[in-house]
């Protein structure tokens, strides 16, 4: 199955009973961000991830889309319903700015 999200399909999924988790610093975060996303940087994640909840969907997205994949890989081997960004943040620079905060 494949779990990767083009980000021209985000503006499908910011409005969703999701969880929208963006996995990169926090000074990364504040300086722009896709809506609805909240910010856990990774380092807490890796803490925290085995407490999601695996009854709704999670999108992950990072800087460049590779981290934001590899947790997704981990959370989906625990059965949850993990999809990541593809190209993270990176493949948003030519999205339309209506995305963003």
């Amino acid at each position: 199955m494949n779990y990767s999200i083009n980000c021209t399909l985000l503006n499908d999924i910011i409005n969703t009973n999701s969880l929208l988790i963006d996995l990169r610093d926090p000074y990364l975060f504040d300086k722009s961000h896709v809506k609805n996303f909240i910010n856990i940087p990774l380092y807490a994640f890796i803490k925290q991830k085995d407490y999601l909840s695996k009854n709704k969907p999670i999108y992950l997205i990072c800087q460049s889309g590779k981290l934001a994949k590899k947790e997704a890989e981990y959370l989906r081997l625990n059965n949850y319903q993990a999809y990541y960004i593809e190209g993270g943040m990176n493949a948003l620079l030519n999205e339309p700015p209506s995305i963003y905060y």
